[in-house]
Order: structure tokens, then sequence, then C-alpha cells
């Protein structure tokens, strides 16, 4: 048999032979040219071809086959890859009265070339010129021509017409099963999964060979998934890696097929298919980074953050290894892993994208606060708020506020809650804004501000977790400001909704204080008894509840507070100051015995100022009791711990004078009588001078052996300012 080279030789030297040929052999000029085209370009020997129809075109244009020969001229070129000069030849074939070829087919060909070109509009153009010739046998391939030119100028629609059309008309066309795939990948790309579904339900039975096969049970497959079929979709998914397992789209199937899996409830079966597209070498950075969310979609943490570290270790550099580390970051703030939270954000914040990077900044803010590295949390909102324009603005200038408080910068802290306020008013952290921000100023003694913030807030925020703490907050303010009726209201309204609250017990002595200052006594003070009752009031509570009832002139209330707070809480420094307030008491009653006890109990206490005045109380208690002798040395203990110039410390000389002068030690007490009229206060200044004149004239008296009264009975029990 002849080789390929062999024909070509032969026909070559053939048509050189007819070429040179004279007229007399038989043939015309013109024919010779046409055989010797025609036949090159049947035998594809294009270069020749080309050359002689080049000829025949020039010398003969109006010879009847010259439209033929600019048809066939143009293909040679198309086959040599000359495709501009093609391009020109198809358009002049079209300019004949009777464009050759078969209809349309100069149109087809021009249509083929400008889609090569990537001039897909003409391309378009030249295509739909073949489908108006009516009987072109090109149509069903003009069709398909202007569905990819159409896709390549991403018009989907106009692409799914005529891949529709040509399947409709020409069902089994050659380009049919390239066409059904085309119009279900357009379809897909339209988000119509049951038409997608619809148009490949019987692909491999149909197109058995087809090359697109594995791409149409892939596509299939994730119809199904998406339109919720989860049975089927395994089925088509599972059959599609078996058939094509190394193909590039089984990685992405197999991520499908996970997601189906897990659809159905295989939980296991399905994080072992993402187990096994995790592992597998050269798995896309998109692939792991989509694995790692549907892990965290079905609630396995373990598997998502295997993905994204997996991402991160393989494609560090990748901008999804950012948002990875992102989601790591988030992942682990949840679980409370805040210094792991804090690294992953730290990482993510490296990201190109604007909105990871001020995403993972407000998360290491976030990390920061909860971590009590309180400075750097600032630092890290304040980075966000660098872009007015981040949806995160007022997530960061809520993180800025609680920084803030936090560092007790209580001005800054306000600022920034009231741009939340203003600038978001229904953002989802206004609620709790709205409540830091009046804490804050109240915080800042600016009672008139922070009732303004609470004014509507149950009305604003009805389901605030923070509405009993507003509530309670704003019945302070109101009391602070004198309203106390309002106070009144809001007090009990917030005892009526929150009975059992941490703040219950402090808005109960409000109440009980606002009650009393509107001269409702009987209601004031039966608040102050249920508090007193449930004990479930602070030693705090129990003091102030004890000034309250002190204030509103009922001792036996006053008493029954501190004695009810030395019982509860022996050992709390405000143990020792309501021993010294029960001294006060029993003293301003003559109950003297009682004050020595409760002052002698306070003496312990550690705060400096309550331990001298319970000593100076003792003293002056046993000198109403008549112990001269105990009473001089609590003075004396009360002296020497006592600073200079301070009152108390006037009122313990004063006692040891007293003390001095019953005892008839009148050099001792006319000693401290002038240390006293010359530095004590006015009033004790006066009577010590009264009394040092009492001693002079006592001890003249005793040393010229005169009779003279007992000095015990005498002398006064106490100084001025002890005298109950």
């Amino acid at each position: 048999m002849k080789t390929r080279r062999s024909v070509v030789l032969s026909f070559v030297l053939t048509a050189a032979a007819l070429l040179a040929a004279s007229p007399a052999a038989g043939l015309s000029e013109v024919d010779r040219l046409w055989l010797v085209g025609s036949q090159a370009f049947d035998d594809q020997i294009y270069g020749l071809a080309e050359r002689v129809l080049v000829r025949f075109i020039r010398e003969y244009p109006d010879e009847r086959r010259a439209p033929a020969a600019v048809l066939l001229l143009a293909k040679s070129r198309v086959a040599l890859g000359t495709l501009d000069r093609a391009l020109e030849d198809f358009r002049r074939a079209r300019r004949f009265p009777t464009p050759p070829g078969v209809p349309g087919e100069a149109a087809f060909w021009e249509g083929e070339i400008l889609y090569r070109l990537k001039r897909y509009p003409e391309a378009q153009a030249a295509y739909q010129a073949v489908l108006r010739e009516a009987a072109s046998p090109l149509a069903p391939d003009a069709l398909y021509g202007l569905g990819l030119a159409s896709l390549a100028r991403n018009q989907l629609d106009p692409a799914v017409g005529s891949f529709r059309r040509l399947l409709s008309g020409w069902p089994a066309h050659g380009s049919a099963p390239a066409a059904t795939y085309h119009l279900a990948r357009s379809l897909a790309d339209l988000h119509r999964p049951t038409e997608v579904r619809s148009v490949l339900a019987d692909y491999e039975t149909t197109y058995p060979n087809s090359p697109w096969l594995g791409e149409a049970l892939y596509l299939r497959g994730w119809s199904q998934l998406t339109t919720g079929e989860y049975a089927a979709a395994t089925e088509g998914l599972q059959s599609f890696l078996q058939r094509a397992p190394a193909h590039e789209l089984a990685p992405q199937a197999r991520l499908y097929l996970a997601e189906a899996l897990l659809h159905r409830g295989k939980k296991a079966d399905g994080l072992r298919q993402l187990h096994t597209l995790v592992q597998a070498p050269g798995t896309a950075p998109t692939l792991l980074y989509e694995g790692g969310l549907l892990a965290q979609r079905f609630d396995s943490p373990a598997e998502s953050e295997q993905a994204w570290r997996e991402l991160q270790t393989q494609f560090p550099t990748h901008p999804l290894a950012a948002q990875a580390s992102l989601h790591l970051a988030r992942a682990a703030f949840s679980h409370q892993r805040y210094a792991d939270a804090l690294a992953a954000a730290t990482t993510a914040t490296a990201s190109p994208d604007p909105q990871v990077h001020l995403e993972a900044r407000l998360l290491s803010g976030e990390s920061l606060l909860q971590l009590r590295r309180y400075a750097e949390a600032q630092v890290a909102f304040e980075a966000v708020l660098g872009d007015p324009s981040s949806p995160l603005v007022p997530d960061a200038l809520y993180g800025l506020g609680r920084a803030a408080l936090h560092q007790n910068h209580l001005e800054r802290a306000v600022d920034a809650f009231r741009q939340l306020l203003k600038g978001w008013p229904t953002h989802s952290s206004a609620a709790a804004a709205t409540y830091q921000l009046a804490r804050t100023l109240a915080d800042l003694n600016r009672p008139v501000e922070a009732g303004s913030v609470l004014a509507d807030y149950e009305t604003a925020h009805p389901t605030s977790p923070w509405l009993g703490d507003a509530l309670y907050l704003r019945g302070w303010s109101q009391l602070t400001t004198g309203q106390m009726e309002a106070a009144t209201a809001t007090l009990q309204s917030f005892l009526a909704r929150a009975p059992t609250h941490e703040l219950a017990p402090q808005a109960q002595l409000h109440l009980a204080e606002a009650l009393l200052r509107q001269g409702n006594k009987t209601q004031g003070f039966r608040q102050l008894q249920t508090l007193l009752q449930a004990r479930s009031a602070s030693a705090l509570l129990l003091y102030d509840a004890g000034l309250l009832a002190h204030r509103f002139d009922s001792p036996a209330d006053a008493e029954q507070a501190w004695r009810q707070l030395q019982a509860q809480f022996p050992t709390h420094p405000l143990a020792a100051q309501a021993s010294l307030q029960l001294a006060r008491a029993s003293f301003s009653h003559q109950r003297y015995a009682d004050a020595l006890a409760a002052a002698i109990t306070a003496t312990a206490s550690p705060d400096p100022q309550v331990r001298l005045e319970a000593r100076v109380l003792s003293g002056e208690s046993l000198l109403q009791l008549r112990r001269d002798r105990a009473a001089l040395e609590a003075f004396k203990t009360a002296v020497e711990e006592s600073p200079e110039d301070h009152p108390l410390r006037f009122r313990a000389v004063a006692g040891l004078g007293l003390a001095h002068e019953r005892l008839e030690h009148w050099a001792e007490a006319a000693r401290f009588y002038q240390q006293v009229a010359t530095s004590g206060d006015d009033v004790l200044k006066k009577w010590a001078r009264e009394r040092l004149a009492s001693v002079k004239a006592q001890r003249d008296r005793s040393g010229s052996g005169k009779t003279r009264s007992p000095a015990r009975e005498r002398a006064p029990t106490a100084p001025p300012s002890a005298r109950p």
C-alpha cells in the first residue's frame, strides 16, 4: 500500500504535468487550474490548493466556478492557520449573488473563524445569518457555535436558548452530547438545579461514549444535592468517582458526596469522605476551606480545624489561609480558648482582604479583653475604627468602651458608647451599650445623665438581659436627683419583675429610702424589715440599712440591722463599724455598759479611725460607769494611737484630765486640761478652762487642809462632746 507521502508526491508530479501541458492536451487552462486546485484541497494539500486557487481566481474572476474557488481557498487558509485571510475570503464568498456551498456555509465558517479569534459579537451575527437560511444543513452547528459564543460573553440565557433549540430540533446531532452538557452547565450557572437534573437525567444511557460523561455525572450529582435529593446525589457522585477517580473534578465531587452523606445522617461515612479529601495530596485550597466549613456546619470542630490547618500548612500564602485562620480564631473563641483565638486572629490580620483583616482585628480585641490585656485590646479596637466605613465599627466601639471601663478610663468609655448609640441605635449591642453608658455615668456621679439614658429602656429593649439592671440604675438615679415618686415607681417595677435579682436587696433599701423621704414611714420601714428578714443582704447593705433607720429616727431598726451584720459577718470590716454605731447609740441612750461592750468590740477594726473612736468611746463609757482607772488606760491608748491635732485626740486628753481629777490627781488633771484649753475646739476649750480652774481650787483647798467635798461627786462624768 502506498504511503501518504508517496500519494502526495505522485499528485504533485501529476499536477505539475497538468499545469505545464499545452492546450492541445485536451484541457483548457481554466479547467486545469480548477482540477488541480480542487483536487489538492480534497487531498488536504492545502498549500498547493491555496497557490492554484489564488491563480484561478485572479485570472478568471468571472468564471462560473469562481465562487466555489473562493470558498475552497478560504477553507484551505483555515487549514493553514491564516485566519485573517480566510475570514476575508469567506466574506467575499458571501457577497456573491448566489453564495457557494450549501446554504449558509460561508457564513458558518465566518462565525467559526470569528469565534476562534474571540470576536464573539461578530461570531454571533455570522451564526445567526446561517439560521436565517431556512434549509441550511449547518443550522445545528450554527446553534452550537452561537451557544458557545454566548457563553464566552457570559450571556447565559441566550446560550440556554441556543442549546435547547439544537437539542429539540436535532437530538441525534454530533454536537448533542456537548450541547447537553453545556446546557446543563449554563443552567447551573443560572442556579436552576432542577432543570440541570432534568437535562442530565439519562445522560450516561443516551451518550455512553461522550467525552463529557464525567462532567455530566458530576453536575447531575451537584444538582441533586442542591435540590435536597441526597440519596440520588450520593449514588450519582459515587458513580462518578468510580468511573473517573482521577478526574479533575473528583475532589469537589468527594466534598459534595461528604455533604450528601452528612445530610442523610451518615456522619461517620461523611466525615470519612471529608478526611480522605483533606489528606489527599494536592487538594485545592478552596476545597480545604469549604471542607472546614462543611464540618463546622455539621458540628465536627475537630474535622473543620484539621481542614483549615491543612490549608494553612500547604498554602500559607494563599488568601484563604488567612480566612481559615479567622475561622480557627472564631472556633477557639467560642470554646473559650482565648489564647488560641488570639494567636489565630493575629495570623488572620495579614489577610489582603480588608473585611477579613478588620474582623481579625476585632476578634483579637475580644480575645485580649477576655485575657485581661485591656490596653492591647483598646489598640485592636481602635485599629478597626480606622476604617469608618466598615460594618464592624459598632462592634469595635462597644469593645473599646469595655476596654476603657476595665482601665477606669470612664470618659473614654462614655464617648465610645455614645458614638455607638448615636450611629447604630438598633445594633445588637445597643441594649448592653445603653446600660453600660448609664452605669459609667453613675460611676462618674452624673445621675441626671444616667437617668436620661435609661428613660425608656424597657420600651426600647423589652427583652434585654440588662433590663433589670437598667431599671435598678434608673431608680437609683431618680432617688439621687430627688425624684422620689418616680424612684418609688421604678424600684417597685424592678422588684416586681426581678424579685430574685442580685440587686433586689439594694433596690429594697433604695425603695425604703424613697418612701421615708416622702414621709411614708410605715411603708418605708416595712421595706426595711423585708430586707432584714430576707437575710440575703450583704454586709454593706445591712450597714447602710442601719444608717438609714438612724437617719429617720428608728433606733430599734438601726440596732437590728447592725446586730444582724455582726451576727452574719463577724469578721467583715463593717462589723467593727457597726459595733461603733451601736456603741454610739447605746451611749446616747445612757446604756453605758452596752456602749462599753460594743466599743470594745469595735477596737478590733482594721480601720484606724474606727479603732480610735472606739477607744475614746470606751473610756467615756468607763467614766460613766465610775471605772476611772480603767478609763485612764483606754484614754492613754487612744492618745498614743491618735495623730497630732486630731479632734478625737483632744477628746481623749480631756478624758484623761477628767479621770485624773476624779482620782484627785490634781497635777496630772491640770496638765491635761491645760493641753485641751490651748488646742481643742472652742466648746472643749471653754470646758477645759472651767475644769482647770476647778482643779486648781480643789488643789489649793487640799493643800490648806480645808474640808472639801469628794472630787468624784463634783466632777462631770464626761467631756461635753461625749455627754448624751
